[in-house]
C-alpha cells in the first residue's frame, strides 16, 4: 500500500511539474487560468528595494521599470522603497514603503487586487476598481481618487478625495456609500470614525519626499485655516494627535520613514492627506579630482563620481572656502563626469548634488576643497621609500610577550579596551627630489586611496620624511607636493602605494651576558668562620624607640568651604579608530575655572565650572572655526575619614566628531560614574586628589584631577594659591582621547 502512495505522489508531483513549465492550450482551461499568463498592468517607476513574486514561483524577485503583471503577481516596497503601477483601464497606484498587494484576475473587465499592508494612493480613470482590504470591499468608479492606509490592531484609513466609493464589510454584510471629500476609519466589523475634507484647512508644505544623511529632520509643517489638531501617522503605523490650537505652524521631528499628516479643527472638518517621504540619502563617492588636489588654472580637469538610480540629472557646486554657503560656480551634467577648466586662481570645493526622476534634490554628504593655481610649484619625483622593522625594536619580544603588567590589567579592569591584532612597529623614510624655490614639502600618508582621512598630513623642511610609526595596515598611500612662505602652492605628485610587507631589517647585535648560564653554576659559595660572624654583628647599629612628641604642625583644623578661580591651558589628543585611525590634536586656553569645595564630618561635595578656549591649527583645518564651549561636573562624597572619601560623580561636557576631513563638530554628553577623594593637609600646605570613572550609552571617562596649594594668611578667610594637574582619558568603539590641562588657582576658604 506505501509503495502505491509513494508512487501516486511522485506522479502527482511530475505532472504539476509538467503544468507549470509546459505552455499547452488545454493549460488555460477556465476564465482564471488565461489571466494568469496575461497582462493585467505594468510597473511604471520603482525606488530602492521593490519586490515582485510571480504567480507561478514562490521566490521573491528585485522589480525592473517596465514589467509586466499578471493575475496574482505580489508586489512588495520594503523599508525606504516605493513603486508607482499602472494597471489596464489607466488605473495608477502609488505604493509607499513596506507595501504589500496582489493582483487578482479580472472581474467583469475590471482590474482587481488586494490590499495587505502599508499605505496606497489610486487614481481611477477609465475603469472601475475593485479591491480587497482587511475585511472590506472597496468598489471605487472610473473618476475616483482615493487613498487607503492600514494602521495599527487591523484598522484601516480611506480617503476619497474625488467620486466615490461602495464600502462592504465581509462579517456583517454591512454597505456603505462614501462620497467626496469624505474620510472614514474602519476595525474589522464597522466605521468607527467619519470626517470630511474642507477647503478650510489647507497645507502650504509642497514637498513629499526630503533626502537627508542626519536624522532627526525637522520638518516645518505650515498651513492655512483654523485647525485645532495635527494628526500623524508614522511609518510603525501608530496615530499620534497634537494640539495646535490658535497656531499655522508646527515644527516636527523626522525619522526614516512615510509619514501622513492632516489637520483636523471644528464640526468634523479635516484637511486632505500630507504625505511626506524622509528617505536617507545615498553617499555619492568623489573619484577625482582627489581631495586639496591642485591644478594649474589652464588645465582641464575631469571630474568623476558614482551614480546612482533613477536620477534625472546631477549639479556640479563650487563653493568658496571662506563661506561654504555661498555659490561661486554651478553647472547641471547629464551623468556622473564632466569636464571643466577653472580660469581664475581660486581655493574652492566641490560637491555634487542629485535630482531624482521626481525632481527631488538627493544633498551631498561632503565635499572636496580643490586649489586652481596660476604658476604651481612642479609634482616632486620621488627618489627613494626604504622600510625598515628596526632590530632593537624586537629583540625583548619575547620577553614581553603576552606578559602585561599591573598596571596594564588593572587599567584594562577600568576601561576595557580593543588591541588590535598583529600590529608591527616600522619605520618608512621616503625622500624625493629637492623642488627650487620651495620653503617646505606637505605630505601626505593615507590608508585609502582616496586621501579622504589621511594618517599623515603634515609640512616637511627637508626633501625627506621618516614614519615611525605601529601600522595596521599592510598597503599605504602618499602623495608630495612643494610650497613656499608666500602661499604659492605645488602640484601633488603622483599618489603611491607603498606595501609595508617588503621590510629591510636592520640587524643589531644582541649583548653578550656578563655570566654566562655555565660559568653561573661553577661558583662556589662563600663560608665564614665563627669570628667573622661575630665581628660583622659586633658591627651591627641597634636601633632604640624615639619618643615622637606632639608637633603642632601636623595639627590641622579642616575648612567647610573653599571657592577658588584658575587660570589654565588645555592640550587634546583624539584618535578616531574604527573609521580611519586619524589622530588629531587641539590646543587651547582655559580662561575661567570655577570650584567650589565643601566638607562636613560625613560628606562633601565638589562643584566644577569650566569654559574652554580651542584654538584650531588652521593648516590642518582650513575652514574649521575656533571652539569655544563650557563643561562641568558635580561630585558627592561619603567620607570614610579624614583621608578618604567615596561618592558620586556627574560630569557634561562635549565630544568632539569629526564631520569631514576639515571640519569638526562638539556635541555635549552627560556622564555618570563613581569617585574617589584623597585628602593631605600640614599646617600651610594642602593636596586633593580626584579620582573620577564616569561612562554613558557610548563612551567610558577616566579623570585624575590633582590640586596642591600653600596658604598665605591666617584668618577666618585665608587665601591660597596653588597648581593644577588634570587629565582625562576617553574612550568608545570608534573613538578615543586624552587631555592634559595644567592651571594655576587663586582662591579662599572658610
Amino acid at each position: 500500500m506505501d509503495r502505491y502512495l509513494v508512487s501516486g505522489a511522485i506522479s502527482l508531483f511530475i505532472l504539476e511539474l509538467f503544468i507549470l513549465f509546459t505552455d499547452t492550450p488545454w493549460m488555460y482551461f477556465d476564465k482564471d487560468k488565461i489571466q494568469t499568463h496575461s497582462t493585467l498592468g505594468q510597473v511604471i517607476k520603482t525606488h530602492e528595494n521593490v519586490r515582485r513574486k510571480h504567480s507561478d514561483s514562490i521566490a521573491w524577485q528585485d522589480t525592473e521599470v517596465n514589467e509586466n503583471l499578471q493575475a496574482y503577481d505580489s508586489i512588495l516596497t520594503l523599508d525606504q522603497s516605493s513603486a508607482q503601477i499602472k494597471l489596464l483601464g489607466d488605473i495608477n497606484i502609488t505604493l509607499h514603503e513596506n507595501t504589500l498587494i496582489v493582483i487578482e484576475p479580472l472581474e467583469e473587465e475590471n482590474p482587481k487586487f488586494n490590499f495587505k499592508e502599508g499605505m496606497i494612493a489610486s487614481k481611477i480613470q477609465q475603469k472601475s476598481l475593485k479591491l480587497g482590504a482587511k475585511n472590506w470591499t472597496i468598489e471605487a468608479k472610473p473618476g475616483t481618487q482615493l487613498s487607503l492606509k492600514s494602521l495599527i490592531d487591523d484598522k484601516l484609513e480611506i480617503e476619497v478625495s474625488n467620486g466615490e466609493i461602495q464600502l462592504s464589510n465581509k462579517n456583517t454584510n454591512e454597505s456603505k456609500t462614501i462620497k467626496k471629500d469624505t474620510i472614514v476609519k474602519t476595525n474589522a466589523n464597522q466605521v468607527e470614525e467619519q470626517s470630511f475634507i474642507s477647503e478650510k484647512l489647507k497645507w502650504n508644505n509642497d514637498k513629499n519626499r526630503i533626502y537627508s544623511h542626519i536624522f532627526p529632520l525637522n520638518l516645518n509643517l505650515n498651513w492655512q485655516g483654523d485647525a485645532e489638531v495635527l494628526e500623524v501617522v508614522n511609518q510603525h503605523k501608530t496615530i499620534e494627535t497634537i494640539k495646535v490650537k490658535n497656531h499655522s505652524e508646527y515644527d516636527f521631528l523626522l525619522n526614516p520613514g512615510t509619514y501622513s499628516f492632516r489637520l483636523k479643527g471644528k464640526n468634523g472638518i479635516s484637511s486632505e492627506s500630507f504625505i511626506v517621504e524622509s528617505l536617507v540619502a545615498p553617499v555619492i563617492q568623489y573619484f577625482s579630482p582627489l581631495p586639496r588636489e591642485r591644478f594649474k588654472t589652464s588645465d582641464i580637469i575631469q571630474f568623476n563620481w558614482t551614480p546612482l538610480k533613477n536620477i534625472k540629472y546631477y549639479k556640479l557646486n563650487f563653493l568658496e572656502n571662506r563661506n561654504l554657503e555661498a555659490i561661486y560656480k554651478t553647472q547641471d551634467v547629464p551623468k556622473n563626469s564632466t569636464s571643466i577648466k577653472l580660469e581664475n586662481e581660486s581655493s574652492l570645493s566641490w560637491q555634487i548634488h542629485a535630482v531624482d526622476e521626481n525632481n527631488y534634490v538627493i544633498p551631498p554628504l561632503y565635499d572636496y576643497p580643490i586649489y586652481s593655481v596660476d604658476n604651481p610649484f612642479a609634482a616632486p619625483k620621488i627618489k627613494e621609500i626604504i622600510i625598515r622593522k628596526p632590530a632593537s625594536k624586537l629583540k625583548n619580544d619575547h620577553l614581553n610577550k603576552n606578559k602585561p603588567t599591573l598596571i596594564n590589567k588593572l587599567w584594562n579592569i577600568i576601561i576595557p579596551n580593543a588591541y588590535a591584532e598583529n600590529i608591527d612597529y616600522r619605520e618608512v623614510k621616503f625622500s624625493w627630489e629637492p623642488i627650487e624655490g620651495a620653503d617646505f614639502y606637505l605630505i601626505e600618508i593615507s590608508s585609502n586611496p582616496n586621501f579622504l582621512n589621511p594618517e599623515i598630513n603634515t609640512p616637511v623642511s627637508k626633501n625627506e620624511f621618516t614614519w615611525k610609526e605601529t601600522h595596521r595596515f599592510e598597503i599605504y598611500y602618499f602623495r608630495i607636493a612643494a610650497g613656499d612662505k608666500n602661499g604659492r602652492l605645488g602640484i601633488f605628485s603622483q599618489p603611491q602605494a607603498v606595501s609595508l610587507k617588503d621590510i629591510r631589517t636592520e640587524e643589531i647585535p644582541i649583548e653578550k651576558p656578563i655570566i654566562s648560564a655555565v660559568e653561573s653554576n661553577n661558583i662556589e659559595a662563600l663560608e665564614y668562620n665563627k669570628k667573622e660572624v661575630e665581628s660583622i654583628d659586633s658591627n651591627r647599629v641597634h636601633l632604640t624607640d624615639i619618643d615622637i612628641k606632639n608637633n603642632l604642625e601636623n595639627n590641622y583644623i579642616e575648612p567647610s568651604f573653599q571657592i577658588l578661580w584658575s587660570l589654565g591651558y588645555a592640550y587634546q589628543i583624539q584618535k578616531d579608530k574604527i573609521k580611519d585611525d586619524f589622530t588629531q590634536t587641539f590646543e587651547g586656553s582655559v580662561p575661567v575655572l570655577t570650584q567650589l569645595f565643601s566638607k562636613g564630618r560625613l560628606w562633601a561635595s565638589y562643584i566644577e565650572l569650566q569654559y574652554v578656549e580651542w584654538k584650531i591649527d588652521k593648516v590642518m583645518y582650513p575652514f574649521q572655526n575656533d571652539f569655544e564651549y563650557f563643561s562641568g561636573s558635580a561630585n558627592f562624597y561619603y567620607r570614610q575619614s579624614i583621608k578618604h572619601a567615596f561618592g558620586l560623580h556627574y560630569l557634561r561636557r562635549p565630544i568632539s566628531e569629526r564631520i569631514s576631513y576639515e571640519k569638526i563638530n562638539l556635541i555635549d554628553k552627560d556622564f555618570w560614574g563613581l569617585s574617589y577623594l584623597h585628602n593631605y593637609s600640614k599646617r600651610k600646605w594642602a593636596s586633593n586628589t580626584f579620582l573620577d570613572l564616569s561612562v554613558n550609552s557610548e563612551f567610558q571617562l577616566l579623570t585624575l584631577r590633582n590640586r596642591s596649594y600653600f596658604k598665605m594668611n591666617e584668618s577666618n578667610w585665608l587665601l591660597f594659591i596653588g597648581i593644577q594637574l588634570k587629565g582625562q582619558y576617553i574612550q568608545s568603539e570608534s573613538y578615543s582621547g586624552s587631555i592634559v590641562e595644567p592651571s594655576i588657582f587663586i582662591g579662599s576658604e572658610l
